[in-house]
């Protein structure tokens, strides 16, 4: 799984920003659970 800097989450949630990080089939199923719920952005890192 691609590793995300804690510094750049840290950011994020600086900005009143919530972010998830999973594998990619969990985080589509999460994707798709919250998107009718509120404003959700997605980048998928699938090249491993």
């Amino acid at each position: 799984m691609m590793k995300v800097d804690g510094e750049l989450l840290q950011k994020v949630s600086d900005e009143g920003i919530e972010c998830i990080v999973e594998k990619t089939g969990e985080a589509v199923k999460k994707f798709n659970s919250i998107i009718h719920l509120k404003k959700v952005a997605v980048a998928f890192h699938l090249t491993c």
